[in-house]
Order: C-alpha cells, then sequence, then structure tokens
C-alpha cells in the first residue's frame, strides 16, 4: 500500500533570503500516526508550531497529495485539550473569514488547493510566545508489491537552513525564480511515528530495512505495529517503505461503510494470472503497439538530442518479440519513421536505428498536438496495447487542449510523458501523463534520460486489463467508461456510492485481458463481514467524483455548482472550497504580522533537478574560484546559526568582484588548471569511446533477444572459439553470444543495469529455450572474458 499524500511534503515557496532575513523556522514537533485496515491506510498528521519572536507570525508551506489519497479533516487542538474541527467553504468566503480572524487579533487555520496535487496552508497570527497544534487526516487506498502489501511513506522533511539548488524537485522549478531547501538531516524538531496494521487473515512475513522502528507482532498475528524506539533522534532522509504479506493479498475485497443511513463500497482486487511456477518477469513481454513521440524542436540541439537518440535505441531494443512500433518525431511540424504500424524484427530495427541516428534538432518549434492527433486517428488493435512515450523539452501555447486529447483517447492508449530540463512545461508532462494513465518523468541530468524511458516502458510490458463494465446498481466513481488501463501487478480500485441498501446482487466486473485475448469476468463478495467503521470510502468516492465533474462536458456553472455541493457534503477540499478553522484568543494578538514561509527538506526520495543560473536572482553569479566541476554539484547554504554569510554563500553580488579574483589568480595555478582542463577533456573522449561500445553491443541484439559471437567477438576484439562444452549445442554461435554480451555488460556496465534489464530479461527468455544453466554459463562467461 502507498502512503502517497506526502504527509511531511512541505514544498517551498519563499525567496532565497537576504543576509539580514534570518529567522527561526516555528515547527517544532512533528507526529504521524498511519493505521492500516481492510486495504485502507488512514493517517493523523500532527504538526506543533512555536512562534519564538517577538512579533506576531503567520507560516505558510505547500505539501503535495497524490491523486489517490483525500484529505479527510483538519483541527486545531488548543492547551486546555478542546479540539477545534475545520469547516468547509468556498473559498472566497473562507478567505473572507480567516482574514477577518486575523484583524480580530485571533488565530486561524486555512487550505487552497488550487490543483488536485498540492495544498497551501496558511496559520495566521500566531502570538509571540503562544503554540498552536494542528492536525490533520488522510486516506489512502492500499497498494501492493508483487505478493505483498506495500506502505510507503514519503518523507520530505521541514527543518531548518540549508539551501540545496542542486536538489531542488523539478517540478518546483517552474513555480518560482528561488527557493529555500534544507538538509533532512539538519532537522532542529522533534518526530514521532506509530505504524499499526491490522489485518483479516494472518500476516506471514514483513520488512522495513534502514529504519529504526521497535516491531511487534501479535500472537496471532493479526495485528503488526511499530515505533520510533524511545528516544530516538532518527530523521528519515529516504522514504520508508513497509512490506508484509497476507494469504488475502491477491484476493478481491467489497469494503463497505455507512454514513447518515446510506452506504458506500470500495471494489478491489489484483489482477494477476500466472501459472503456478511462473515467475513475474515470465509475465514480462506483453506484446503491443509502442510509439515513440521525440521532439526534436531547436532547444533540443547539442546533449539532449543525442541522449534522446540514445533513450530511442534501448527503448527499440528493449520492445518484446512479436510488436509493432513506430517513432514520431516532431517540432513546428512532424514526421512518422514510417506509415502504419512496423513490424518487430530485427531488419525493420535496424532500419528505424539508422533512421533515429540521422535525427537533429532541426524542426523549428514545439507543436505537439498534430502529432497526437494523428497518432488517434489510426485505430489500436486490441491484442496489442498501444502505448505512447512522449519525450519533450518545451512548452506549448495550448496544453489543456493536448491534454484533453490524451485523456479523450485514454481508453484506446497509455502515455507516459519525460520532461526533459528545466523549461519544460511541468503542467504538460504531468498532466498529459495522469490523463494518459501513464506515468510523468522529468530529466534533469540528462544521462538519467534512457533510464527514465525503460522504467516506463517496463510497466508496458506487462499484460492488462482494459475496456471495464460493471453489473451492479450502483453510482461508481470513476465510471467504468472512464477507467483506465489496468496491469497484472497494479491493484484495480473503483468506489461506489450504494444508497440506502446494499444491492443484493454481488458487483460484477467485466474486462478484456490482452494475455489471453478474451474477456473476463470478476465476482468481488459484497457483505456484512466487510464493513469498515469511518466514512473515509464516502470521501474517496467523492474526490473521485469531483475530478470526473471538473474534466466533464457540462457547462462551468452547472460544474461550479456540483463540486462545491460534494465537497461540503462530503467534508473535502476541492479547488473550490477550503478548510477554514478559527480559534479565538482570549487576548487579541497585536502587532504586525510577519509572513514565515517554510522551507522544504530534500530527501533521497524526491526527484532532483539542477537549477539553472538564470533561475537565480540575476545579481548574482558564480564566482570562478568557487566553481566546482558537475561531479561534485555545488551546495550553496543559507547561514545556520554556527556559520558566516560569507562562508556559506558560493554567489557574490557583482560581476567586478570575480573578475578581480579571476585577475589576480597567479601564473600557476592557471597552468594547473589547463592541465585539469586537458584531463577531464581526456576522460570526456574515454566517455564517449566507452559509451560507443556500449551501445555497439545493444545494437548487435537481435530482434528476438540473441547475439551472434561471430559478429560480437569482432566488435569486442576477443577470441573467436567456442568453448567445447557450448560448442556442440543447437545455435552454439547464438547461445554462446548472447551468453558473452550479457557477460560483459554486467561486467563493465553494471552501473547501467536500469538501461539495459530489459534488454537481458529478453536474452534471458530467448535463452531458457536452450535448457543450460543461464546463471551458471552466464558466470562462465565472464571468466572467458578475464
Amino acid at each position: 500500500m502507498r502512503c502517497g499524500c506526502c504527509c511531511f511534503g512541505l514544498r517551498p515557496i519563499r525567496p532565497i533570503p537576504s543576509p539580514v532575513e534570518k529567522h527561526p523556522i516555528s515547527l517544532k514537533h512533528l507526529e504521524l500516526r498511519s493505521t492500516v485496515r481492510n486495504s485502507l491506510c488512514k493517517m493523523e498528521l500532527f504538526q506543533v508550531y512555536k512562534n519564538i519572536e517577538t512579533q506576531p507570525i503567520e507560516c505558510e508551506y505547500v505539501f503535495p497529495v497524490e491523486n489517490d489519497a483525500v484529505i479527510t479533516a483538519m483541527r486545531i487542538h488548543l492547551p486546555d485539550g478542546t479540539i477545534l474541527e475545520a469547516s468547509i467553504e468556498e473559498e472566497t468566503k473562507a478567505q473572507e473569514m480567516y482574514q477577518d480572524a486575523i484583524s480580530e487579533g485571533n488565530t486561524a487555520v486555512m487550505t487552497k488547493s488550487d490543483t488536485p496535487d498540492k495544498m497551501v496552508v496558511n496559520v495566521g497570527n500566531i502570538a509571540p510566545g503562544a503554540e498552536i497544534r494542528i492536525e490533520f487526516k488522510f486516506t489512502t487506498p492500499i497498494s501492493t508489491e508483487l505478493d505483498f502489501w506495500k506502505l510507503y511513506i514519503p518523507t520530505t522533511l521541514t527543518p531548518k537552513a540549508q539551501l540545496q539548488p542542486n536538489s531542488i524537485p523539478l517540478e518546483e522549478i517552474k513555480q518560482e525564480t528561488q527557493f529555500t531547501v534544507v538538509n533532512a538531516r539538519n532537522c532542529t524538531y522533534r518526530i514521532g511515528m506509530s505504524i499499526d496494521i491490522h489485518s483479516d487473515t494472518p500476516i506471514s512475513d514483513f520488512s522495513c530495512k534502514t529504519y529504526p522502528f521497535e516491531w511487534t507482532l501479535s500472537e496471532n498475528c493479526l495485528h503488526l505495529s511499530g515505533r520510533f524506539r524511545e528516544g530516538n533522534d532518527f530523521i528519515p532522509d529516504a522514504g520508508i517503505k513497509i512490506l508484509y504479506k497476507t494469504a488475502n493479498s491477491n484476493f478481491p475485497l467489497c469494503a463497505v461503510q455507512e454514513r447518515k443511513g446510506e452506504y458506500a463500497a470500495m471494489l478491489s482486487f489484483l489482477p494477476m494470472y500466472k501459472q503456478e511456477n511462473e515467475e513475474i518477469e515470465d509475465l514480462q513481454g506483453q506484446r503491443g503497439e509502442f510509439l515513440f513521440v521525440i521532439d526534436r524542436s531547436g532547444s533540443m540541439a547539442g546533449e539532449r538530442i543525442n541522449l534522446a537518440k540514445k533513450a530511442a535505441v534501448l527503448f527499440l531494443k528493449s520492445l518484446p518479440p512479436g510488436s509493432v512500433f513506430n517513432i514520431v518525431s516532431f517540432g513546428g511540424r512532424f514526421d512518422w519513421l514510417d506509415q502504419g504500424p512496423i513490424d518487430y524484427n530485427s531488419n525493420n530495427v535496424e532500419k528505424a536505428i539508422r533512421s533515429v541516428e540521422k535525427f537533429e534538432a532541426d524542426m523549428g518549434g514545439t507543436n505537439i498536438y498534430d502529432p497526437l492527433n494523428s497518432i488517434y486517428s489510426t485505430p489500436p488493435n486490441k491484442a496489442l496495447p498501444r502505448s505512447i512515450f512522449l519525450l519533450t523539452d518545451g512548452a506549448v501555447s495550448n496544453p489543456e487542449a493536448v491534454v484533453n486529447l490524451i485523456r479523450q483517447n485514454s481508453k484506446s492508449a497509455t502515455v507516459h510523458s519525460v520532461g526533459i530540463g528545466n523549461e519544460v512545461s511541468t503542467f504538460l508532462i504531468k498532466e498529459s501523463a495522469k490523463a494518459g494513465g501513464g506515468v510523468p518523468s522529468f530529466v534533469s541530468g540528462l544521462e538519467e534520460l534512457s533510464k527514465k524511458v525503460i522504467n516506463a516502458l517496463e510497466k508496458c510490458l506487462m499484460p492488462a486489463l482494459s475496456d471495464w463494465k460493471l453489473n451492479w446498481d450502483a453510482f461508481p466513481a470513476p465510471s467504468p467508461e472512464n477507467l483506465k488501463r489496468v496491469y497484472y501487478g497494479d491493484r484495480f480500485i473503483l468506489y461506489a456510492h450504494l444508497g440506502p441498501t446494499i444491492p443484493s446482487s454481488m458487483p460484477k466486473l467485466q474486462c478484456y485481458d490482452s494475455r489471453s485475448n478474451t474477456e473476463r469476468e470478476f465476482i468481488i463478495q459484497a457483505g456484512i463481514s466487510h464493513f469498515t467503521a469511518g466514512d473515509e470510502i464516502f470521501k474517496l468516492w467523492a474526490k473521485n467524483r469531483i475530478s470526473e465533474i471538473e474534466t466533464g462536458n457540462l457547462p462551468q456553472e452547472v460544474k461550479n455548482s456540483q463540486i462545491v455541493q460534494l465537497s461540503k457534503e462530503y467534508g473535502i477540499p476541492s479547488s473550490l472550497t477550503s478548510y477554514i478553522c478559527i480559534q479565538k484568543n482570549s487576548e487579541a494578538v497585536v502587532g504586525e504580522i510577519q509572513l514565515r514561509k517554510i522551507p522544504v527538506a530534500k530527501v533521497r526520495d524526491m526527484s532532483q533537478a539542477s537549477v539553472p543560473m538564470a533561475s537565480m536572482n540575476r545579481s548574482l553569479k558564480m564566482c570562478a574560484k568557487m566553481a566546482m566541476p558537475r561531479s561534485a554539484a555545488p551546495t550553496v547554504l543559507w547561514r545556520a546559526p554556527d556559520v558566516t554569510y560569507k562562508d556559506t554563500f558560493a554567489f557574490r553580488y557583482t560581476d567586478s568582484r570575480c573578475d578581480e579574483q579571476e585577475r589576480s589568480v597567479p601564473k600557476k595555478k592557471k597552468a594547473k588548471k589547463a592541465e585539469k582542463e586537458e584531463e577531464k577533456q581526456i576522460a570526456a573522449e574515454a566517455d564517449t569511446s566507452e559509451s560507443e561500445i556500449y551501445l555497439s553491443i545493444i545494437k548487435q541484439q537481435s530482434a528476438e533477444g540473441f547475439w551472434s559471437f561471430r559478429q560480437l567477438s569482432s566488435a569486442l576484439n576477443i577470441g573467436k572459439e567456442i568453448p567445447a562444452e557450448f560448442a556442440n549445442l543447437n545455435q552454439a554461435d547464438d547461445i554462446w553470444g548472447t551468453l558473452v554480451a550479457l557477460a560483459y555488460l554486467r561486467k563493465n556496465y553494471g552501473s547501467n543495469k536500469d538501461e539495459w534489464k530489459l534488454v537481458e530479461r529478453k536474452s534471458i527468455k530467448w535463452l531458457k529455450s536452450s535448457a543450460i544453466p543461464i546463471e551458471e554459463s552466464i558466470q562462465k562467461a565472464i571468466e572467458f572474458l578475464n
């Protein structure tokens, strides 16, 4: 189960502070309580803020909320034990109430959700010395990893005082031109965490690596609890992942809740049809139609287009036999590699690679709509699920039109989008993938481009279920016609409002299975045994219903009215409504309120992006003396209490100061610098040579998954004689060539494994027909190379 709310993820929204503008962060304590029951994870997040300044303050922060999570409540806890419950109001009214409360000397908390994936929280008018305790509640459905339930908690924390521009998530780059990002290990506040997992069937296995939890499993194995050790000062700097296994991990489930005399249900199951001795990897290799849509606009010139071409080669070589493919390149116009789907065979792949290698960034502007529209104009083959992989580094003038086009065709194709560089439209990348049921990725370090593409492709190689139909007397959300493709291993989830009675018939789901090329039917048991306390299923249904309304075709006035009505009725925030909670102070807070925007902590599970110099204050320019090589990205610190300003900033205020320092560098140092530059150039040429060998090996693999040893031995300049124990096998040249190629890749390019993992899997599948001990044989090939 993925706890996707990013409940610690307080995102940066303030500029780089000036040297004289140093303020203590007011977050003093943070606690998270997670409870898992009946395929739902309910979380309570407590934050304690204290104003240790001499004037009233207002805190503001942002944190992301995943698509499948819903915020279910917000509260203020008073020192005397009183709990103030927030109400849902239309955004304009909530803002008025918030401003009125502050002007009257009271304290208030308000949220705002401009987009479904993030929420802005304002905590207004905290008096000097005063403390305020805020509680948020979240709910998210269960996710799975293979045969395990998975609880994943991203820990983007918010302590104080370190700016790291080379670690800022790419999606934040477009929001502000300057950032405040802090190091999770520099936390000055306390953190508490507890996890309680309740299961209807015994928990047979569980794991949580790295983190200092104390785990307790009940005697009947139905309850697993974890706590941070007493007095522990550990601060997580990467996501916390807990895996646990039960007998019903893969069973269909219909959980039911009752609220005000009505019922709601959550239908959930894991589509996974494998034979008794089949491994998950055996299921990969689903034939399909794979379309690589690559940006060739002018801004892609240089390293970007070269690495995009490398990604295209790895993409082509990773496709499964029996598939069809095509490549569409675009700029101001677009070109197909060939008309219609291209059969996946060695000859066609070689021709495609030769064409791709000639690509240049010479097609003008960025028009994504037309190539996508051209793709959608051709109906897909139901037996070959269509997947689109979009690579772009730019923005378009009509992002909403592009997203709507993808959404309208989401049943016929999955869209994965990869944004390259810091100028890319984050709205376009995130929303196009969301509309197409795919995964958005952002790439700043261009060497990661191929990895991102292959990771997206990996999911598409699993069989999938599509064309959903629901036979049940219920009001589902999302509607079956809006359900996207569900791959084997991904959990299917559907929410349904049942009205005043639970239907007597069981919910029946029908869909098309691409693996068997047949229609499948699932009947899910619903009944009193699966009753779950609370009303979270109602709230999850309402959130999904609001999402459907927002993207529907109703008049805007009708949409707004329905969204506000659902939001208020079920107590969840939306783009038109906000939480508002007011604490009436016994003594009015007086004084000018100072805004304090809470920074974000960088942790290892956040996406990374470099910040371009253009994103910094224009008056700041990196000094040549302070510049660092790319391999050692510069870290710029906002001064902590024990460091001075001049020691921490790697920037100067004027160009002339940098010029003076440059002129004062002694000649010997300049000579050393020139020598280092020459060494760098030699190393870069060696890297280029290694890259050419690497790609040469990949290109030699056949579409079926084997290598010819005769061809490979010439490329690697190794002995041409096949060892005796392999020489008499049928297809000995191909078998030994494949073993040597895999051995060479493992031995020399292990760090690139994420790029060629699908190439390897295809080869191992091919080797299985030869009945040789594969891993043992690869080891012998490694010895041969040594």
